[in-house]
């Protein structure tokens, strides 16, 4: 019966320790994502030969001018290459080129260059070690002016880097217990 007042400051100090270190509120510190963006264009080339339009309908104009017939004639029998570029930039290259011979279409050639994106996404995630409790054990020597002692000491470390140490001095039949908290001086 003479140690029950030390065994319930004990179980005391016990319940203060694990209240203060079973924090509801306490969050594991979060991972990191780095995402790695790379873009890559490929080229497709489609070489494509259109189909020759057939006439719908004609339309005469009356012309109430001389009109050169030679220059006419040679105007009709020349061959007149056309080439238009419809798209230029960086999804694509499209041009048409057409033949006109006789004033009629004879051939029409379209060249289509196609750049396609393909994007790779690539995630690193940075798990960080998970905070645990640490337990330690070591030994102490103290003294003071008139005596001198030894004492063997345990340490826990909590999640929340709170340190308990609880010690005894088998030569001057002494415990000890301390309460330390880390100091934080700088913001995160």
């Amino acid at each position: 019966m003479k140690y029950l007042p030390y065994i319930f400051v004990a179980i005391l100090i016990a319940i203060i320790i694990l209240q203060r270190s079973c924090d509801p509120k306490y969050e594991q510190q979060p991972n990191d994502t780095i995402t790695v963006i790379r873009v890559v264009h490929d080229t497709v080339t489609i070489l494509d030969t259109c189909y020759v339009p057939q006439i719908k309908y004609r339309y005469r104009v009356q012309v109430d001018t001389v009109i050169d017939t030679v220059e006419v004639i040679k105007e009709y029998y020349t061959k007149n290459f056309y080439f238009d570029v419809l798209k230029n930039d960086s999804n694509a290259f499209i041009s048409v080129s057409d033949t006109i011979y006789q004033n009629q279409i004879i051939s029409r050639e379209s060249v289509v260059k196609v750049y396609p994106t393909t994007i790779y996404t690539t995630n690193t995630i940075t798990e960080y070690e998970k905070r645990r409790n640490k337990v330690f054990v070591g030994v102490g020597v103290n003294g003071w002016v008139d005596r001198f002692g030894a004492s063997v000491n345990f340490g826990l470390l909590t999640r929340k880097d709170h340190l308990y140490t609880l010690g005894y001095d088998p030569i001057n039949s002494n415990v000890n217990f301390n309460m330390y908290w880390k100091l934080r001086l700088r913001k995160k």
